[in-house]
């Protein structure tokens, strides 16, 4: 996708002026205004996809750690249809208030969630550590390795 993007659009306007529209742009050049609009299109749904697939995710997520207490039980609570209503409005407060402190600027929200991934990858690796410290003095307190 970068070699198509650079063979159809200079590097200096890619910065300058379609920072945040390459795609559309691209589709613009290439095949048109219809292939621009199909893009974008494109574009929004595969966005409101990430963020279904993200309440969802959290949902389960606060539910489970609900469930294993490390959250209050306050979250617990289901309507009738069955989902936790209040975990899906936490979660709401929680990204309505990321994007007003942001005041929607794209480059410092992608900021946020580069620094968001890199603490999530970086707990990775030290649960990892820490699990496999605990196994090892498992493994020595039982005698199972010499």
């Amino acid at each position: 996708m970068a070699f198509f993007a650079l063979s159809i659009v200079p590097i200096g306007e890619v910065k300058e002026l379609y920072e945040n529209t390459l795609l559309s742009h691209m589709g613009d050049v290439s095949g048109g205004a219809w292939l621009a609009l199909v893009v974008s299109i494109d574009a929004v749904l595969v966005l409101s996809g990430a963020v279904l697939t993200s309440f969802v995710g959290v949902s389960g997520l606060l539910d489970r750690m609900t469930l294993n207490r490390v959250l209050p039980p306050f979250f617990l609570k289901k309507n009738k249809r069955g989902s936790s209503h209040r975990i899906i409005i936490s979660f709401l407060i929680l990204g309505v208030s990321v994007l007003l402190l942001t005041k929607g600027e794209v480059t410092v929200l992608a900021g946020v969630y580069t620094i968001s991934f890199l603490a999530v990858m970086a707990l990775f690796v030290i649960g990892n550590m820490f699990l496999k410290s605990d196994a090892q003095n498992f493994l020595d307190r039982n005698m199972l390795i010499g």
